[in-house]
C-alpha cells in the first residue's frame, strides 16, 4: 500500500466506525429477533460476500445452476444492480440490461431453462417466486449476493472470500472493503475461497482456515477460476472457426485492446497478458454504463489496431452490456470474450456438490 493510499485510509477510518457501529445494530436487532428473517416453504440457497464485489458470485450461482438445473426448476434471484426497472421483474427473452441489470440478463440469456427474476425486497421476490401457483413451479431458489439482506433467511449460505483479499487484513468500508465485519463470516454454512492458485499447498491452506477461525459447522472449499474458449460477443456470427482460441491469436501474434469494467479486473487483464503481453487495456468501473466518450475512445483505439486485424477482448459481463448497446455494433464483429468457469481443488468438488443436492433433496416442498 502506498503512503499516499495509507493515509487517505486513515482519514477515512472514524467513518468506518460510524458505519460499523450501525452494521452491528443492525445485525443485533436480527440476532436478538426484534427484527425478523423469513424462511420460505422451498430449498433457498443464498450466495454472498463480505467484501465489495469481485468475489466470483455470478459464475458461483452459474455453478449451481448447472449443478441442478438437470433435475429440479431452478430460480435465480437478484437485486439487478442498475437497471432501470423497479419492482420485481420476471426475466423474458424480451428483456436486457435495462430490466434486469448485467449480470441477471447475463444468466437469463446463458440459460434459458432456468427462471430468473429481479427485486430490491427479497423477500418478495422469493414470496413470488416459491408461490404455489408459481408457473412453472420452482424446487430450489439461488440468491445472488444476498449475505447482508437478513430480511430473509436462506436455508444454505455460502460465502464467497477472494484468496487475493483476505478479510481478516481488511477493515469496513469506507477506509476498508468489508461491508461486515470479518468474524460475521459465521452466518455461513459454506466458506468458499475462490481465484486460488492451482499450486497452494497444504500448509497454506491450513493457515488460512486457522486465520479466519472457522466455526464446526462450517465448511471450507478452495477453488480456482479456469477461462475456457473464446467466444464472439455477436454469437449468430459465422466463420469464426479460425480465431476462436488465445492460443492462435498468440501464434499470429494479432494486436489486442482489453476493454473491462468489473470489480477485480486483474486476473482477466493477467490472463490475456500471458498471451498477449503487448495488449492495450481500458478499465472502467464494475457495472458501467458507456458513455458516448468511452465509446468514441474505444473505437478510436481500437482503430489503430484494426488494419493489423485486431481484436477486442472483454469479460462476460461486459459483453452483455455491450450487445444491448446499439452505439458497439460496428465494432462487435472485432469483440471476443472467454468464459469463465469455477474449478474446485483437490477434486473437492463432489463432496461440494453432495452437500448442495442433498440440502435440496431433504427440503424441497412437501418433502
Amino acid at each position: 500500500m502506498s503512503i499516499k493510499h495509507s493515509g487517505i485510509r486513515n482519514l477515512l477510518l472514524p467513518f468506518s466506525l460510524v458505519y460499523g457501529f450501525g452494521v452491528w445494530v443492525r445485525n443485533l436487532l436480527f440476532d436478538l429477533e426484534i427484527l425478523n428473517s423469513s424462511r420460505a416453504e422451498i430449498p433457498v440457497i443464498g450466495v454472498g460476500n463480505l467484501t465489495v464485489g469481485g468475489t466470483g458470485k455470478t459464475p458461483m450461482v452459474e455453478y449451481l445452476a448447472r449443478l441442478l438445473g438437470s433435475k429440479y426448476k431452478v430460480a435465480i434471484l437478484s437485486r439487478g444492480y442498475k437497471r432501470k426497472s423497479k419492482g420485481f421483474v420476471m426475466g423474458s427473452p424480451a428483456l436486457g440490461i435495462n430490466e434486469m441489470g448485467d449480470e441477471p440478463t447475463q444468466m437469463m440469456r446463458k440459460y434459458p431453462d432456468v427462471v430468473v427474476a429481479v427485486d430490491e425486497n427479497r423477500r418478495r421476490g422469493i414470496d413470488l417466486l416459491s408461490a404455489a401457483d408459481q408457473k412453472p413451479s420452482i424446487d430450489v431458489i439461488l440468491l445472488d449476493d444476498a449475505f447482508q439482506h437478513r430480511y430473509v433467511a436462506p436455508g444454505l449460505n455460502i460465502l464467497l472470500i477472494d484468496y487475493n483479499r483476505p478479510i481478516s487484513h481488511d477493515t469496513l468500508l469506507p477506509a476498508g472493503n468489508l461491508r461486515e465485519p470479518a468474524n460475521h463470516h459465521k452466518r455461513a454454512d459454506i466458506i468458499l475461497f475462490t481465484k486460488c492458485p492451482t499450486d497452494i499447498s497444504p500448509i497454506e491452506r491450513r493457515v488460512i482456515c486457522l486465520d479466519i477461525k472457522p466455526y464446526p459447522y462450517q465448511s471450507i472449499f478452495f477453488t480456482t477460476v479456469e477461462y475456457g474458449p473464446l467466444l464472439p460477443v455477436q454469437k449468430d456470427r459465422v466463420g469464426i472457426d479460425s480465431m476462436c482460441s488465445m492460443d492462435q491469436i498468440c501464434e499470429k501474434s494479432l494486436p489486442v485492446l482489453i476493454v473491462a469494467g468489473i470489480a477485480s479486473p486483474t486476473p482477466f487483464i493477467n490472463y490475456v497478458k500471458g498471451y498477449c503481453p503487448s495488449a492495450q487495456t481500458m478499465i472502467f468501473s464494475d457495472h458501467h454504463r458507456f458513455t458516448e466518450k468511452d465509446i468514441t475512445t474505444i473505437k478510436t483505439v481500437f482503430e489503430s489496431i484494426r488494419v493489423t486485424n485486431g481484436m477486442i477482448l472483454t469479460t462476460e459481463k461486459d459483453a452483455v452490456r455491450m450487445i444491448d448497446d446499439a452505439r458497439f455494433e460496428p465494432i462487435l464483429p472485432f469483440c471476443y470474450y472467454p468464459t469463465l468457469h469455477i474449478r474446485f481443488l483437490d477434486q473437492s468438488g463432489e463432496e461440494f456438490d453432495k452437500k448442495i443436492v442433498t440440502y435440496v433433496q431433504y427440503n424441497k416442498r412437501n418433502s
